[in-house]
């Protein structure tokens, strides 16, 4: 009888408990998610682009012509009327991202939107390096 290979689970599913903290000069510090889940890149996709125009009705066959596949034509007669709106990504990443800090105020997407450019893109990078696509 053979005993079943141990597994490591933590490289297959994304715990929340499990954070990496960013410390900067000052002594502050940032507490991240070490890794995105599928739920959280979902969440970011979604955010990134509001699309009017589409009913959501269309089946897979309306969707593909849309993008250009079968029936490249009709789906630029019904690409006319969509309007595609981008939203930056910046503070819905960090949203997502951010577990805690050290600053007197609270984790909140209205706080994080106040973050100064230059902490906003160091945390950004940190999140980029731990989750490469």
């Amino acid at each position: 009888m053979t005993t079943p290979a141990i597994i490591n689970e933590s490289t297959h599913f994304s715990d929340p408990a499990d954070f990496h903290q960013i410390d900067f000069p000052d002594g502050s510090w940032v507490r991240v998610k070490k890794q995105l889940s599928v739920a959280d890149y979902d969440r970011i996709q979604q955010g990134l682009v509001e699309i009017e125009g589409i009913g959501s009705g269309m089946n897979r066959a309306e969707r593909r012509a849309m993008r250009g596949g079968q029936g490249q034509q009709q789906g630029q007669q019904q690409a006319e009327g969509i309007k595609a709106k981008f939203r930056p990504s910046t503070v819905l990443l960090l949203t997502i991202s951010i577990l805690s800090w050290s600053f007197t105020r609270p984790v909140t997407p209205e706080t994080i939107a106040t973050l100064s450019q230059a902490t906003a893109r160091h945390i950004e990078s940190v999140v980029d390096e731990l989750n490469p696509t």
